[in-house]
């Protein structure tokens, strides 16, 4: 970077340079240097910097940042967009009223909220479309007086609880939904409705349903009326029928409304074959006002005069313009094959909760004992949906194969655990012999002693028993008392054997104070 030598930089002054001698030969700077300084001269050191600077012609514009090729591009888009944003501001508001500017200024940096639409309509209703001819806004129109003349006009066979209607001033027209067939028909009938002491024409037909295929066919001649087209059109592909066609205004195409799972590629009409396109709707645009939103048949401003190609507005004979597309703005006629914005954005159907997997849906719903485990229904358990490859899901398999195994062997060793205490709490039968669990789960009296040493044999086994509960009992002066005081004699012997083994052990029992001594 080239730096002026004439300006070396803000914090060095020109004076330092060129110092006044005095008659001594001594700078007066050094003279001011060796004087103690002021607490004045020590704040305003840095006052001094920029009022040199600002002398001078020194500002923060002298200093200049290096910006990538990319960054500039970037910084250089961003002033444009913000000119361009200024520009349109500034014209909107000087195009307003002095009123609208008032209002404009009161809302400013107000950020309106977006109103949520009205509910949707009854999926399972009949939806009749009423359409008005040119010069009529149904907006302008109150539901209430639209709802009497389509009254009036079926001759009052039915009254507001058997239809619903609904204006959409976006398309300029009138929906009416209604669950009767009956009303339909009549509904479908309206050709004409009185409206504030006026007749308006209007036409009416019945609008698609909800889930069904629309394709378009090429290659029909103009003006092919409904009833001719449903006689002779028909469909090969199996599972898929033809539910109503028309012809798209003055064209040579007709639209096919199909009701199946698949769109057919090809349908024949009195026997000649044509290629079937899928449906894609675009942007309404009038060819009269050039506004979106409504076609030409239904402008409610037919005698207005707007030029075609650029949109102007009471255009002069013979002007110079350049062609504006009112959908995309774009240097283009409006909708032209080149428009981008064309087309509408439709958004993919809804998945319903019937969509659902069937061994799901099918589940027997759970009506057992609660207490018992085994009863359960047994879990759904699926593949989380986050497993991105095959090995992720092996090692899943895996972690649980693991985790029961090592519950299995927690189970395994708990109930040995278990069954080593039975064992060991319980002495074994003599061989040979029942044991008194048996006998007591036949709940039969106890077979009679063959001999003295048998006899022998059943009273040390319930001695051994009483033993091992005494052992059991820990510390507990209730429960000894209780051995204590009964008179049965397998007991007494029980108690003075284990009073003589605890003797020979020399270890005194440590029970602790007796109850009664405290």
């Amino acid at each position: 970077m080239e730096v002026d030598e004439a300006y070396p930089g803000p914090s060095r002054a020109p004076e330092s340079l060129t110092a006044d001698t005095d008659a001594s030969g001594v700078s007066s700077r050094q003279a001011k240097d060796d004087e103690p300084a002021s607490v004045d001269a020590t704040l305003g050191n840095e006052t001094g910097d920029a009022t040199c600077s600002e002398r001078h012609g020194w500002t923060e514009d002298a200093w200049h940042t290096v910006l990538s090729r990319r960054q500039k591009k970037n910084q250089l888009k961003k002033q444009r967009s913000q000119m361009e944003k200024a520009v349109k501001a500034n014209e909107k508001f000087e195009s307003d009223p002095p009123a609208e500017k008032q209002k404009h200024e009161a809302t400013q940096g107000f950020r309106r909220r977006k109103r949520r639409g009205p509910p949707p309509l009854p999926k399972e209703d009949i939806k009749i479309i009423l359409r008005p001819h040119k010069g009529l806004w149904v907006k302008n129109i109150l539901g209430l007086e639209l709802s009497r003349a389509v009254i009036d006009a079926c001759q009052r066979s039915f009254n507001g609880n058997d239809f619903l209607l609904r204006v959409h001033p976006g398309s300029n027209i009138v929906i009416l939904s209604t669950p009767s067939m009956e009303v339909a028909s009549r509904l479908r009938g309206i050709s004409q409705l009185k409206i504030r002491g006026q007749i308006h024409a209007f036409n009416a037909y019945v609008a698609d349903p909800e889930g069904v295929l629309r394709g378009i066919v090429h290659g029909i001649p103009a003006g092919t009326s409904q009833d001719e087209l449903m006689e002779n059109l028909r469909v090969r592909t199996q599972g898929v029928n033809i539910e109503r066609a028309r012809m798209l205004g003055s064209s040579k195409t007709a639209i096919i409304t199909f009701t199946g799972n698949v769109l057919p590629r090809s349908v024949y009409i009195m026997g000649a074959e044509l290629i079937c396109y899928p449906y894609k709707p675009t942007v309404q645009v009038c060819k009269i006002c050039l506004q979106t939103g409504h076609r030409t048949d239904v402008c409610p401003t037919p005698n207005v005069n707007v030029c075609l190609k650029c949109g102007a507005g009471e255009p002069m004979q013979g002007h110079d313009c350049i062609p504006k597309c009112v959908i995309c703005d774009g240097e283009h006629p409006t909708g032209d094959s080149l428009c981008k914005k064309k087309l509408k954005n439709v958004a993919p159907p809804k998945k319903l909760r019937t969509d659902q997997p069937k061994d799901w849906v099918s589940q027997p719903e759970y009506t057992g004992d609660a207490k018992s485990s085994e009863e359960f229904p047994p879990l759904r358990m699926n593949m989380p949906r986050w497993f991105s490859s095959d090995r992720m899901e092996q090692r899943q398999s895996r972690s649980r194969s693991r985790s029961r195994s090592r519950s299995q062997s927690r189970s395994r060793s708990r109930s040995r655990s278990r069954r080593d205490r039975r064992h060991t709490n319980t002495a074994p039968p003599a061989p040979g012999k029942p044991s008194l669990k048996n006998q007591r789960k036949h709940r039969g009296p106890p077979a009679e002693m063959g001999s003295c040493e048998e006899s022998q044999d059943a009273l040390a086994a319930g001695r051994t028993n009483i033993n091992q509960r005494m052992y059991r009992m820990e510390n507990s002066w209730e429960q000894w008392e209780a051995l204590l005081a009964s008179s049965d004699p397998e007991v007494q012997l029980a108690l003075l054997d284990h009073v003589r083994q605890a003797a020979q052990a020399s270890g005194a029992l440590d029970m602790g104070p007796h109850p009664s001594s405290s």
